[in-house]
């Protein structure tokens, strides 16, 4: 009797794991087709299939990078509807999904800004990307330069200019 409880325990408890293992399976499958198809909806110009479905990722994933990813997605495409809150919305819960992530958000929240003509926040953000240390990217000095150019700090377009071309010639070789 003890023998064949212990096997009836057994199969119960491999068949739970089996279900959750499952379930947990398919999430990660739901949120990947989620993501997929946001960005692939992005890139087609259907800003609203894409918003949709890397919210639907950015709520379902465990994953940093997906969450960064996802969230930026969404907010980029919300940005493209014209919806300032829910992308700012977006923008916020992947950098609190993500924070390993800081720079993709900061990045596209510097990009938004100056989109919407606020430089000197542009730069403040910029700021507190550049607190975070490294190389930063060319995209990144590119959005500088277009900030300091915004505000009327030729001092640093040159600057930024000298570095870029420094840059592009170095990419060349």
């Amino acid at each position: 009797g003890v023998i064949a409880a212990f096997f009836v325990f057994y199969i119960l408890v491999r068949f739970i794991l089996g279900i959750f293992g499952f379930s947990q399976r398919h999430r990660h499958k739901k949120t990947d087709q989620m993501l997929l198809s946001g960005i692939k909806a992005y890139f087609e110009g259907d800003y609203v299939k894409a918003r949709k479905n890397a919210a639907i990722a950015l709520k379902l994933t465990d994953s940093s990078i997906v969450a960064a990813i996802s969230g930026v997605i969404a907010a980029r495409s919300a940005h493209e509807l014209d919806e300032t809150a829910a992308r700012d919305q977006y923008l916020a819960t992947a950098e609190n999904k993500a924070p390993d992530e800081k720079s993709l958000c900061l990045a596209t929240k510097t990009e938004f800004l100056l989109n919407d003509g606020h430089y000197e926040e542009a730069l403040n953000t910029l700021q507190s990307l550049y607190s975070e240390g490294g190389l930063q990217s060319t995209a990144v000095l590119q959005l500088e330069l277009e900030a300091q150019q915004q505000a009327g700090n030729w001092d640093a377009v040159i600057e930024l200019t000298e570095v870029l071309a420094k840059r592009k010639s170095a990419n060349k070789i």
